[in-house]
């Protein structure tokens, strides 16, 4: 199930992502590719729903998840399983600060700009779970941002997602607009969610370095 093909009418759920975060995991250095984007489609599709002015967040992470799941049915499909071995496939032959043979931008490139937007996600739910119904969202999320994401994006990023946030809800009404389940489940479910995430974001962070690839964007 591509992205692309998934409805948007129904609410975000947190535990397709708690159940394909875990999945994309089974065991040390093994990070299964299909799962992270699986997981990702959900976290994804959280944006989307927040209304057309988050619209270039989820275009952009949009276009990243599909480009990923056709270099998955390409003739190289088998080198595309897990991170690791795509990684590995693109450095030993010189795609991964490029292009692919048919001009696709290369799997390491596209997967950065998945992974780094991770930290801002995770950051902000714990936020999130630690906050109550007094605590100004879009502050929050603002402060969260210039310490995450903020040192990636251009000036004009900057500005959109200032003014993005400050669209945003109160907690409660978030929680009710947007999740699936009730908030009390929420808040139950941030906990494991984030510690999933952490644990593939510290994986492929890794990987990363190993391959001297951190300034990859």
């Amino acid at each position: 199930m591509t992205f692309s093909t998934m409805g948007h009418a129904n609410k975000f759920d947190l535990g397709t992502v708690l159940k394909e975060a875990t999945a994309c995991h089974p065991e040390e250095n093994v990070v299964l590719l299909d799962k992270y984007l699986a997981a990702y489609c959900e976290l994804a599709r959280f944006f989307d729903l927040l209304g057309p002015i988050f619209g270039f967040v989820a275009k952009d992470l949009r276009d990243k998840i599909d480009t990923l799941q056709q270099h998955q049915k390409s003739d190289h499909h088998h080198h595309y399983r897990t991170v690791q071995s795509m990684m590995k496939f693109e450095v030993e032959n010189k795609y991964a600060k490029g292009k692919l043979p048919n001009g696709s931008r290369s799997g390491s490139r596209l997967l950065m700009r998945l992974h780094r937007p991770l930290q801002f996600i995770t950051e902000f739910m714990r936020r999130f779970r630690d906050s109550d119904d007094t605590e100004k969202i879009p502050t929050m999320a603002m402060e969260v941002y210039h310490r995450t994401l903020a040192k990636h994006h251009m000036w004009i990023i900057r500005k959109m997602a200032g003014v993005a946030v400050y669209t945003l809800p109160g907690r409660r009404k978030l929680m009710e607009t947007l999740c699936k389940q009730e908030p009390e489940k929420v808040v139950e479910l941030i906990t494991p969610v984030v510690d999933a995430i952490q644990i593939i974001y510290d994986e492929i962070e890794e990987l990363y370095k190993q391959y001297d690839l951190l300034q990859l964007w």
